[in-house]
């Protein structure tokens, strides 16, 4: 048992916090009171718990300062940033490949809801092979078969970037197809195979 030295009453050793500065252990105040005394700081003190939630860097009116520090930084450390880039791509290939589809579809102004964790889930529901030759796609940076978000209905056709409409597919692959639906692509196909055999 321990007295809160706020309310004057013996609780527990549970009812307190710990706080290692303390000869025993633990905190002066109950947690009740704890929890109480934070409120009405809270309250008389709101715009300071504001900043320390929304901290300088994230506020909208210094957005200028911050770019222009960041573009300063990376105009001095090329090298630097490049290769922090080229590891932050090799660590997270799902999250770059959403965050590209995302960014894409908020200036086409079109639904975006696909988040990293389905889109990953996808890959493995393919068996991380592409949908449009059936190979095996890559996680490597600067291969020709790496894997790349491939939309069914292409944003620019009023496609949506969400889970229903997204697949893998090489960046080879990826490219050639462009903007055309799948029918269109498959019908593309067929024409310059009939061309090859004609030739």
């Amino acid at each position: 048992m321990k007295k809160c030295c706020h309310c004057k009453i013996d609780l527990s050793l549970d009812s307190f916090q710990k706080n290692r500065a303390a000869p025993d252990g633990l905190q002066y105040r109950c947690k009740d009171c704890t929890s109480k005394a934070s409120k009405v700081c809270r309250a008389k003190r709101g715009h300071l718990w504001l900043e320390k939630t929304n901290p300088w860097g994230k506020r909208p009116e210094n957005r200028l300062q911050v770019n222009a520090t960041e573009r300063a930084r990376r105009a001095n450390n090329p090298d630097k940033i490049r290769k922090e880039n080229r590891a932050f791509r090799e660590r997270n290939p799902f999250s770059v490949a959403t965050c590209v589809a995302n960014n894409r579809a908020r200036k086409l102004g079109v639904l975006s809801t696909l988040t990293a964790k389905d889109w990953k889930q996808i890959v493995e529901q393919n068996d991380f092979c592409c949908h449009v030759c059936g190979d095996k796609v890559s996680l490597e940076i600067g291969s020709p078969l790496r894997l790349s978000l491939d939309h069914i209905l292409p944003l620019s056709r009023g496609g949506l970037n969400v889970k229903e409409n997204v697949l893998p597919a090489h960046r080879r692959c990826n490219q050639s197809r462009n903007d055309m639906t799948l029918e269109e692509f498959d019908a593309w196909l067929e024409k310059i195979s009939l061309h090859r055999r004609s030739g």
